[in-house]
């Protein structure tokens, strides 16, 4: 199966029994390529994305974490927030633990952040207005009000305020106040 997922030769949904087969295959074996191939050829309506959530998220597979957070939630509820928070807890163990993999941590939460400001969901989609306000509003507040923007400063400075300054990238820009 795999081959004709890479090949994007499948040309009907995946089933529900056979995805929960193939979560645990593909995580197992680190193949997100392979594994979100898969996930573009899921019916949502039919699965229970909250359990493939927790196996994807354990594997710190962020960037699969990432785009069921952002395109299978329900419209008006899609949490930008939470991938951010399950990739700096990664970041902030590995920054106070000294591990190899702080900058690839690091350069993901920014990376992240810099999708969001810039108004885009994983893989390569636009926003809508509403959405991109919403997200920054949310993403400035609740990283302004923790630890997540001191320890990303400690880290590399130059590198966040220039993330933090797409807020301001466009006319679109987020006003706090009503």
């Amino acid at each position: 199966m795999e081959q004709f997922l890479l090949k994007d030769s499948l040309n009907s949904d995946i089933p529900s029994e056979t995805l929960s087969t193939l979560i645990p295959y593909f995580c197992s074996r680190n193949k997100q390529k392979t594994l979100l191939k898969a996930l573009l050829r899921v019916n949502y309506e039919q699965h229970d994305v909250e359990k493939y959530l927790q196996t994807i998220g354990e594997r710190q597979m962020y960037t699969l974490y990432i785009y069921l957070f952002q395109n299978f939630s329900e419209e008006d509820e899609i949490d930008f927030f939470t991938p951010f928070v399950k990739i700096f807890s990664s970041f902030r163990q590995s920054f106070e633990q000294r591990t190899d993999d702080v900058d690839y941590k690091a350069k993901l939460c920014l990376w992240y952040l810099t999708k969001c400001f810039r108004g885009e969901k994983f893989p390569n989609q636009p926003m809508t207005p509403t959405e991109r306000r919403k997200t920054i509003m949310t993403l400035i507040v609740e990283i302004v009000n923790s630890t997540f923007l001191k320890r990303l400063l400690e880290y590399n400075s130059k590198l966040t305020l220039e993330t933090l300054l797409l807020v301001y990238a466009d006319d679109t820009n987020v006003k706090i106040v009503n």
